[in-house]
């Protein structure tokens, strides 16, 4: 998208300003839609249909406490048995057959054969989610597998599923004071107070607890906004990047040497931060000296730049250490010019975190042993990486032991990472009427294909698809559903999706009306800027 001119911003700023609209806000009505990748694994005891309808039910609760996402299946297998080593559907916690299953769904997640985006979430229904305990579901905290069971109806199973995406969405603790808050854990035992109310229309979130699933919208999710009242929902410009490294495959002593997998996001459009979360596959502990390293190409070029510990065409570097011992762990950074070799320290040092697993349920054997974790927020201004000249970023990951590499990979940054999704628009100020024909426009979905619309989980339109994957239409707006933020989606075989949200009626339609075309540039422009992805967990 082309910037407005210095001329034209001005111009609509003036407009803004002198008509007295409101500043931009990050509190913009957004709506987040997660791809899911749905695994059934041998002895689930749950039908593909099932599955969908308790996603479903765990999309009520989130609409119903508006925490902001919905979750859209792509895909299902069945039959897996992928990281199960037994093939029974029991995830063996004495082996630590949890680290095989989750390491198996991230890469699943990364495949474009699997899920058209490559980003999302992978839901896996196990016979037994803790072998030889009752615990209902898990997962890692910040990572995007969750494992659950079939609970015997929809609304209890999906009231785990919810419950595990908040932790997959960054809300690490259960809370075992309130049996009716959606982490309190689900089943009663003699080693804890609380067990999750099983009405899921009594299920609460705290604000807290909200703004934490919201702020992480853009690690998992593919974000649609209404930057401007009384104009339609757009795209957030996302872009993005992630890579699950193997277990096992480092030559180092430590645990924590072992790279688990790397994400990345930012926003294109102002937003010069690139927030960075790699996950390791065990805690610092003893006497620690480790280094952790990204190199960026940024031209994507290999034929310029510099060789950087084993990769080439290098320009810039992200180098971070972490060093200390007995528990007293400092993680620090830096941006390394491979040209000049100048370095710059990073406006906010690494973070040290942990990914545990957690299940649902209060015994003490349904918590494991978690995984470590830097989150680090770069300036793109430093690392040559602040435009989209280039559509891919390469990049190279180095993990070392004192000043021996131990574990590398390797990965691509998509600085266009929303352009290559699908667009869904409404047509008009986005508003809609009851009783009245709501209009859609679809472009960039698999052509010559079907596709069907989806309102909130609700089918509202399906049709034919042309050669270039547009389609266009209208369905009537329901009666008794509010003129709000609605989830809109239309979805062709392959699983693709195009994404969008309806838009609240806005203050005065009359006075956003004499908006100038650059003016409305303008505060398109800067809402995106204000938009930014949040310091998750820092």
């Amino acid at each position: 998208m082309r910037a407005p001119s210095r001329f034209q911003g001005l111009v609509g700023i003036a407009l803004l300003v002198s008509l007295g609209l409101p500043a931009a806000s990050s509190a913009d009505p957004t709506g987040v839609f997660i791809p899911v990748l749905i695994n059934i694994y041998k002895n689930a005891g749950i039908t593909e249909a099932q599955a969908k309808d308790a996603i479903k039910e765990a999309n009520k609760i989130f609409k119903r406490l508006n925490a902001c996402i919905t979750l859209v299946p792509v895909k299902t297998f069945t039959d897996v048995t992928g990281g199960d080593a037994e093939q029974d559907g029991k995830v063996d916690w004495g082996n630590q057959e949890y680290n095989k299953w989750t390491e198996y769904g991230r890469k699943e997640l990364e495949k474009p054969a699997n899920v058209p985006n490559m980003k999302g979430i992978k839901l896996s229904f196990a016979a037994e989610p803790q072998k030889g305990k009752s615990n209902p579901g898990w997962a890692f905290h910040g990572q995007p597998v969750a494992v659950v069971k079939n609970r015997g109806t929809k609304e209890l199973t999906g009231s785990t599923i919810a419950h595990e995406v908040g932790h997959i969405m960054t809300i690490k603790d259960h809370d075992d004071t309130d049996r009716k808050n959606l982490m309190a854990p689900s089943e009663e035992s003699n080693n804890g107070p609380a067990f999750r109310e099983t009405d899921p229309s009594k299920l609460t979130l705290t604000q807290a607890q909200i703004d934490e699933i919201c702020k992480n919208r853009y690690v998992r999710g593919k974000c649609s906004t209404q930057f401007q009242q009384a104009f339609p929902a757009e795209k957030d410009p996302q872009q993005w990047a992630a890579k699950t490294d193997d277990h096992n495959d480092s030559t180092g002593a430590f645990a924590y040497s072992d790279l688990a997998g790397l994400t990345l996001t930012s926003l294109n459009d102002g937003v010069t931060t690139l927030d960075g979360e790699l996950t390791l596959r065990g805690t610092f502990t003893g006497t620690v000296n480790n280094h952790y390293s990204l190199a960026i190409n940024a031209d994507n070029n290999a034929g310029t730049g510099f060789a950087y510990k084993g990769f080439t065409g290098m320009e810039y570097a992200v180098e971070m250490s972490v060093t200390g011992t007995a528990g007293n762990y400092v993680a620090q950074g830096l941006i390394r010019n491979l040209s000049t070799n100048a370095v710059t320290p990073m406006a906010q040092q690494p973070l040290i975190d942990d990914s545990t697993i957690i299940g649902d349920t209060n015994d003490p054997s349904g918590v494991g042993v978690p995984m470590e974790q830097l989150l680090f927020h770069v300036d793109k201004n430093l690392v040559g990486m602040n435009s989209i000249g280039a559509h891919f970023v390469p990049m190279g990951l180095v993990s070392e032991e004192s000043s021996t590499i131990v574990d590398t990979d390797s990965l691509e940054f998509n600085l266009q990472r929303w352009l290559d999704d699908p667009t869904l628009t409404t047509s008009g100020n986005g508003v809609p009427v009851a009783g009245q024909p709501y209009a859609f426009t679809i472009a960039g979905l698999n052509a010559n294909d079907t596709y069907s619309l989806y309102l909130n989980d609700v089918l509202v339109a399906s049709g034919m698809l042309s050669g270039t994957g547009s389609a266009g239409g209208s369905f009537v707006w329901p009666s008794g559903l509010p003129a709000d933020a609605q989830f809109l989606y239309a979805q062709d075989s392959t699983g693709e999706f195009a994404y969008s949200i309806t838009c609240p009626e806005p203050a005065s339609a009359a006075l956003f009306a004499i908006v100038s075309a650059a003016g409305l540039a303008a505060r398109s422009a800067a809402r995106r800027r204000s938009c930014t992805p949040a310091a998750r967990r820092s």
